[in-house]
């Protein structure tokens, strides 16, 4: 099997009214904590500018730009690439296990850092959006009694700018 470098994800801090941290969730790596190996994380170093500005004059060529000193960025998708080599019959339960992690529904909320090691780039308020519905599976892959599993998951990058490192 290929060799997959470590991705880190990490669930967003819980704050109180007055902003203080009030709960922290632990880094959690994706092979380590979920048997769950990254082939593909797609991260940006700069996306697609907003659109700033403008008037358009009828009577006039062109447009009247106002020119902001920093261009803002906006938001994008992003679909990483995942697989799962495990006991035969253990995927089910496994993406299962990783899913409601991303999802929020293991109780620790929806927004996600994630940081991969190959790309050395890691982004903060990240969500989940989908699963792609076409997979590779194999029960009993290759006469070798294990499962293997090759899906998609899209996420929204909510913040495409700001730089941030994970590790255990």
């Amino acid at each position: 099997m290929i060799e997959y470098v470590k991705t880190y994800i990490q669930k967003a801090s819980v704050t109180n009214s007055d902003g203080l941290v009030i709960r922290t969730y632990p880094v959690k790596e994706t092979i380590e904590d979920f048997g769950i190996y990254c082939k593909d994380v797609p991260f940006k170093m700069y996306g697609e500018a907003k659109d700033f500005s403008k008037t358009d004059f009828r009577d006039e060529d062109g447009v009247e730009c106002h020119f902001p000193a920093v261009l803002k960025m906006k938001d994008y998708e992003i679909e990483i690439e995942f697989a799962y080599k495990g006991a035969k019959n253990s995927a089910n339960a496994a993406i299962k296990n990783f899913l409601d992690y991303l999802t929020g529904k293991d109780g620790t909320g929806t927004s996600l850092s994630i940081y991969n090691t190959y790309t050395r780039i890691g982004r903060q308020h990240i969500r989940f959006l989908s699963i792609d519905d076409e997979v590779t599976f194999y029960r009993d892959y290759q006469g070798t009694d294990e499962d293997l599993l090759i899906f998609k998951i899209k996420f929204n990058v909510c913040d495409p700018t700001t730089e941030i490192t994970l590790s255990k």
